[in-house]
């Protein structure tokens, strides 16, 4: 009855073709573009991690380990906290002690191996590598092998008196007592050093727990008590 208009368009609501094109380009295109943000999403947090990493990288190049020095008292008391970096010269009473200790590792002959390991890397590691110390104690292992020396004797180390003779020199009297692997004293002698130290705080964790006061062995000299 009534005639559609010849220049007339088709209804595309009802063209089923370009209804399934348009669907398929409304639902994909919500698709491409949470794919699109979900990628730049990605790329943004893959660089601030990469700037985040780098900053941290950065600051742990910059870390350096402060060691603190903690004493007490008679009663347990805590003294100040002073960092050791910074801190005044040791007590000659830690001194003391530690050169006591260092005679011991440097001159005991032990029959347990795994001991006399460990009294070698102890004393070695409280000498200046720098200093004429070093050469001297690397002399004397070559010609007194503790390890060669222990598979016929053994050399028990009792220091006697570590006393200053200057501000950095000490004299360590000390006896030396060698037994046969039966258990027999072969013989006992007196003996003498006179040891210079230095002083080096230590800046590393491992120092810490190597010689956490920096006590070192930079000279030395020993020779048997007449």
């Amino acid at each position: 009855m009534f005639k559609k208009p010849a220049n007339a368009k088709p209804n595309a609501d009802l063209n089923p073709y370009l209804n399934g094109r348009r669907e398929w380009t409304e639902r994909y295109a919500d698709h491409i573009k949470g794919k699109r943000a979900w990628m730049l999403t990605a790329l943004g947090s893959m660089a601030v991690a990469a700037i985040a990493c780098g900053g941290l990288g950065a600051v742990a190049a910059q870390q350096k380990t402060v060691p603190y020095i903690v004493q007490v008292d008679k009663l347990g008391a805590v003294l100040p906290v002073a960092r050791a970096d910074q801190a005044s010269r040791p007590d000659q009473r830690v001194i003391r002690a530690q050169l006591a200790d260092w005679i011991t590792k440097i001159r005991t002959v032990s029959v347990d191996a795994s001991a006399q390991m460990k009294n070698v890397y102890g004393a070695y590691a409280l000498i200046d590598q720098n200093g004429p110390a070093f050469q001297v104690v690397n002399d004397h292992m070559k010609e007194n092998d503790p390890f060669k020396r222990a598979q016929k004797e053994t050399v028990d180390v009792e220091v006697n008196s570590v006393l200053p003779v200057g501000a950095d020199t000490w004299r360590v009297e000390w006896t030396e007592t060698t037994r046969g692997r039966d258990g027999q004293v072969a013989q006992s002698v007196q003996w003498q050093a006179v040891l210079n130290t230095k002083i080096v705080p230590p800046a590393s964790e491992e120092a810490i727990f190597v010689n956490p006061l920096g006590i070192f062995v930079n000279a030395v000299s020993w020779s048997r008590r007449i």
